[in-house]
């Protein structure tokens, strides 16, 4: 079974404080949260031609 990585939680804390109401996050959503354009958001935070992500699975790619 595969490990956690060490900052998750936290991430996954600070996503779910940001989105309180949302499980599911679009570009956009990403891009405004990180402060960046959406189409850097697109390239470092979804994977290939996905256009909706997690919360969780944002929380994975960022730790």
């Amino acid at each position: 079974m595969s490990r956690e990585k060490e900052f998750y939680r936290d991430n996954l804390e600070l996503l779910l404080k940001a989105f309180p109401q949302k499980n599911v996050l679009n570009i956009a959503d990403v891009a405004k949260w990180a402060g960046c354009d959406r189409r850097t958001a697109e390239k470092r935070y979804f994977p290939t031609e996905k256009k909706l992500i997690t919360v969780a699975e944002l929380a994975r790619r960022i730790s």
